[in-house]
């Protein structure tokens, strides 16, 4: 949808026995963005994740500028706008 825009997805999973089953689910979606482990599980206390999945809009700044909980259709007009407008702040 963005094509080569200056654009990136990070997922961040918080299950420190989870290796196998990430790979799995990569391989199976053909995800081509990155999945960190963190086995430590520190993400969600840096972050005040209390409800998976969480989103971060970051600009490109690496300002938080939205927190979004919960799953969403990310090719809804409303969501690809407001990535649109990160993009070009």
């Amino acid at each position: 949808m963005f094509g080569k825009a200056n654009f990136a997805i990070l997922a961040v999973n918080l299950d420190k026995f989870a290796g196998e089953k990430v790979s799995g689910f990569v391989s199976n979606y053909a995800l081509t963005f990155p999945i960190l482990l963190d086995k430590s599980l520190k993400t969600p206390l840096r972050y005040q994740v209390r409800h998976i999945p969480t989103t971060y809009l970051i600009d490109k700044n690496g300002v938080i500028k939205e927190k979004i909980v919960g799953g969403r259709n990310w090719t809804e007009p409303t969501f690809v706008k407001k990535i649109e407008t990160l993009m070009g702040s």
